[in-house]
C-alpha cells in the first residue's frame, strides 16, 4: 500500500475486504471518488482490524475499490489512518507552525 496524504479515506481492494470477511457487494455506504476516468461511487466496509505504521485500528470504514492493474500498489493508506501515526502528527504540526510564520 502506499502513503497518500490526499486521500481523506485508505482504500483497499474489494478482495482483501472479503478476505477479512467483509462483502462490499452488501454495503449500503457509498463514498464518491474522483479518478482519471471520472466519478466513481465506491462500496464502504469497516476492517475489523488494520495493523501498519505501529498503529492498531479497530472498525476502520475503509473504501473498496481495485487500482488500475498496472498499478505498483494494492492499496492507499489515506489521512484516517496516518493522522493517527505519531510521526505523522509531528509533522503536520511542524507544517502548520511554518505557515504561520
Amino acid at each position: 500500500m502506499v502513503l497518500d496524504t490526499g486521500a481523506t479515506t485508505t482504500i483497499i481492494p474489494p478482495k482483501v475486504a472479503a478476505a477479512v470477511g467483509c462483502d462490499p457487494a452488501r454495503s449500503k455506504k457509498r463514498i464518491s471518488i474522483i479518478t482519471a476516468s471520472g466519478m466513481e461511487y465506491l462500496p464502504v466496509v469497516k476492517i475489523p482490524l488494520i495493523a501498519c505504521l505501529g498503529q492498531r485500528i479497530k472498525n476502520l470504514p475503509v473504501a473498496c475499490h481495485d487500482l488500475p492493474p498496472d498499478s505498483t500498489v494494492d492499496g492507499l493508506l489515506g489521512i484516517d489512518v496516518l493522522s493517527r501515526v505519531p510521526a505523522f502528527q509531528r509533522f503536520r504540526e511542524e507544517i502548520l507552525r511554518l505557515t504561520r510564520e
